[in-house]
């Protein structure tokens, strides 16, 4: 996989009940949306929740619903803390679905903060 254009993950809400996706911004701090066919690959993700958040779910909406598939699950938490949570994908990454963006759904009103950092490739 040849990597592509290099951008940041940015997410943050007072309330993830309702899934939310994450937003991109490009080099330049530009927003960036995804293409049909384009993919983004995440390579690292620092989550921030606070302790009233218990549960979340960082996730690839497979079926465009809202709803948490165990195949789409990228990252999830389960426990009352609110250490950073951090993730890194070794290698190529791990690619989301074509033209979609991670979603973030929590089990209870309270600040979720997301970064990281990806690149997007086309296909």
């Amino acid at each position: 996989m040849v990597r592509g254009e290099q951008v940041r993950l940015v997410f943050n809400s007072t309330d993830t009940t309702v899934a939310a996706a994450i937003s991109l911004v490009d080099a330049e701090g530009t927003p960036r949306s995804l293409a049909v066919t384009e993919r983004l690959v995440l390579v690292t993700i620092v989550i921030n929740a606070q302790t009233t958040v218990v549960g979340f779910d960082f996730f690839d909406d497979i079926n465009g619903d809202g709803n948490v598939e165990t195949a789409g699950r990228l990252w999830s938490k389960n426990s009352a803390t609110s250490v950073p949570q951090f993730a890194m994908y070794p290698g190529e990454g791990m690619p989301c679905g074509k033209g979609r963006l991670p979603k973030v759904k929590g089990s209870a009103a309270g600040i979720v903060d997301i970064t990281g950092i990806g690149y997007i490739i086309k296909g």
